[in-house]
């Protein structure tokens, strides 16, 4: 069985997002495999799958946005 490629840069931090991203905009409990369809599939709306989309887009821009001032301020 194959797993998901992480990228090399993730982080706990990261991970706690992906969670908290899927527990809130698309009613997942949790992103770990459990080996059963029932549990490991599910049906999503598109407008849940936007919502996380958008989520994960504005915590990127909003991270790297930081970064950024915190390179200017170094």
């Amino acid at each position: 069985m194959s797993t998901f490629p992480q990228p090399a840069s993730d982080t706990a931090e990261h991970e706690a997002l992906y969670v908290q991203i899927a527990q809130c905009e698309l009613r997942i409990p949790t992103l770990r495999t459990r080996n059963s369809d029932n549990l490991d599939f599910h049906d999503l709306s598109v407008w849940q799958i936007l919502a996380a989309l958008q989520r994960a887009y504005a915590e990127g821009r909003a991270s790297a946005l930081l970064q950024q001032q915190e390179g200017e301020n170094a």
